[in-house]
């Protein structure tokens, strides 16, 4: 409970260490899993127990090619080495908590008290974002200024609407948002009626305006995505239910508009954005890219190396796509070990949704997939695999869903045995 709480409410925290073109942001949640991850060595030591999960291949092979493509990339363009470690510590981070989530939630009841910490970290964000809307002023409640002389990247400080207790960058709090919605989403499809079904429609609804307030159009996006592969998933009755659900919400917020309350609800309900800013992608930062890669051959095969993007001239800090951002970086190998890595998450968390006997594998199997798909439909125009606690969050679903299906397998097992 104590690592969500940090996730949700962590504010960045500059420290005064100098990298170029990035500032270095310590979050509580690095502390805690500092801590965690010591405790889990020193246990490992006196009795040496390590359940590696059914991704730890595909995770193997794409960090290994992410350090052979980013060392090569060392040597040849002398890219900032402190810019490069940090830049791959937090990566290797996100696989940590997977690692330590799949390894210590090993009974129903932890997934259960997991999944309900996660529901209870989102309200109470869903109320600091109904206090801004009151009070009409987007601030986060927590916030560290940067040392003097430190880098520090404005539109991580911006925002089109209210934003976290710790953040405000729009992509960072609709990703939050839609994560928790999609959960919550999931609670709602599985709990029989009564008192917790209509709890869970409460916060499923409560998420979605959270989402739509973010701004972030890539989330809004992502709750049709996620919303469709429930429908996919669940049949007719259900389908009925997701509907009725999202449907007065988006009046409302079509409405809300109108009124032009919020910038944050023009900006996603005026598709007129949509398309200038696609235009704009693929005009002044698809274009050029993929221009370096096919006037460079064997770069495209190697690629630049991680950090390259905002370090080398001409290079933007984001590629707005995130398939293209590892191409880029990792060349055409470390490309497809991540669609491997995709393809494993969703494989797995489809597995689990469909064929596991208990609601709260269900719940969390099929909020991992909805999100996992999301995300990826989100990465074709938007690099949603970097935000720092949109990607910790998912990580979180991702160790349950493998916590998840090693419960399954082990209760099936044992069911045999007797």
């Amino acid at each position: 409970m104590l690592f969500i709480g940090a996730i949700a409410f962590s504010p960045r925290i500059p420290l005064p260490i100098m990298i170029p073109g990035r500032c270095f942001d310590l979050r509580v949640e690095d502390i805690i899993l500092s801590g965690l991850l010591f405790f889990w060595l020193l246990s490992l030591f006196l009795r040496p127990r390590i359940y590696l999960a059914p991704l730890f291949k595909a995770i193997g092979i794409y960090v290994s090619i992410v350090v052979l493509t980013t060392g090569i990339a060392v040597i040849r363009f002398d890219l900032n080495l402190p810019r490069v470690f940090f830049y791959f510590l937090k990566e290797l981070e996100y696989f940590l908590i997977f690692l330590l989530v799949a390894n210590w939630v090993r009974s129903y009841s932890d997934l259960k008290f997991v999944g309900n910490a996660i529901l209870t970290v989102g309200f109470v964000n869903a109320v600091w974002v109904g206090y801004q809307v009151l009070t009409k002023r987007m601030v986060p409640l927590f916030f560290v200024e940067a040392p003097a002389g430190v880098y520090q990247p404005p539109h991580l400080l911006e925002s089109y609407g209210p934003g976290l207790f710790g953040e405000v960058s729009p992509l960072s709090v609709g990703g939050f948002f839609l994560l928790v919605f999609l959960l919550a989403l999931s609670y709602t499809l599985v709990s029989r009626p009564g008192f917790r079904r209509r709890l869970c429609v409460l916060l499923s609804a409560t998420f979605l305006v959270c989402v739509l307030l973010s701004g972030s159009r890539v989330s809004t996006i992502g709750v049709i995505i996620g919303a469709l592969v429930f429908v996919r998933y669940w049949g007719n009755k259900k389908s009925v239910m997701i509907m009725g659900l999202g449907f007065p919400v988006l009046l409302g917020a079509v409405l809300w508009r109108k009124s032009n309350v919020f910038y944050s609800m023009e900006h996603i309900f005026n598709f007129k954005h949509y398309v200038v800013s696609l235009a704009f992608r693929q005009q002044e930062i698809w274009q050029p890219l993929v221009s370096y890669i096919s006037e460079n051959p064997l770069l495209g095969l190697l690629g630049f190396g991680r950090s390259s993007l905002g370090f080398f001239p001409g290079f933007p800090e984001e590629a707005h796509n995130h398939y293209l951002k590892v191409l880029l970086e990792h060349g055409v190998f470390g490309l497809i070990a991540f669609l491997w890595l995709l393809t494993v998450v969703i494989s797995l968390s489809r597995r689990v949704h469909k064929r596991s006997r208990t609601s709260i594998s269900k719940v969390i199997g099929g909020a991992s997939l909805a999100a996992t798909v999301a995300l990826s439909v989100g990465a074709l125009v938007q690099d949603v695999f970097k935000p720092v606690i949109l990607n910790e969050l998912w990580w979180v679903f991702v160790g349950l869903t493998a916590a998840a299906y090693r419960i399954e397998s082990r209760s099936i097992t044992e069911k045999n045995n007797v």
